[in-house]
Order: structure tokens, then sequence, then C-alpha cells
């Protein structure tokens, strides 16, 4: 094997390395949306209130944005439109981001 040959099969052990590191995140991302979409207390549409007596309509849950890395079991968080006394969105459509433990169900 020549110097030539040596960077040419290199070149192909790193493109397979990247392809097989692109597909295990992928993976990794399927199962944290799964486990979200099977453990959130709330769903899309619900009617929530939080610590600070904000009233949010639920448009999207999504996994924690913050994690240390792919072991960790993902935390759903709940993003949402603010809403007024009327439960119509406020006219700034200003959003929240909060977990289900910081949410109830409105009543």
């Amino acid at each position: 094997m020549n110097e030539s040959q040596f960077k040419q099969a290199l070149s192909v052990l790193n493109k397979a390395h990247q392809t097989a590191i692109a597909e295990h995140q992928k993976n990794v991302n399927e199962l944290r949306l799964q486990f979200i979409s099977d453990n959130a207390k709330f769903k899309i549409g619900d009617i929530t209130s939080d610590l600070n007596g904000n009233v949010i309509e639920i448009e999207r849950i999504q996994a924690s944005p913050f994690h240390l890395g792919t072991d960790d079991v993902p935390i759903p968080y709940y993003q949402g439109y603010v809403l007024t006394k009327r439960l119509e969105r406020r006219k700034d459509q200003s959003r929240l981001l909060r977990t289900q433990h910081e949410l109830t169900l409105y009543s």
C-alpha cells in the first residue's frame, strides 16, 4: 500500500464514520421524541396555568432543550401562547416554555 492508497482508504473510513454518527444521532432524537410523546402529561390544545398564574394554550411539546448527554432521560417541555382572562391570545402573541412540573390544567 502506498501513501495515496492509504489516504484514499482513510477518507472512505472517515466518511463511513461520519455517516454512522449522523445515523446514531437521528435515532437518539427519534427515541427522545417517542419518549416525550408517550409520557407527556398535557397535549396540544390543552389550556394550562403555570406557577406564576399565566394561562397558556399548549401549541408544541418538545424534549428538554438542555441535556448533558444522550443517556439523559428527556423532560417534556411545553410551549404555548399566553392567554388573557377571556382565554384569548394576548395581542403581543407572547409565548412561554414550561416543564410539566410548572403547569396544571386550567379550570
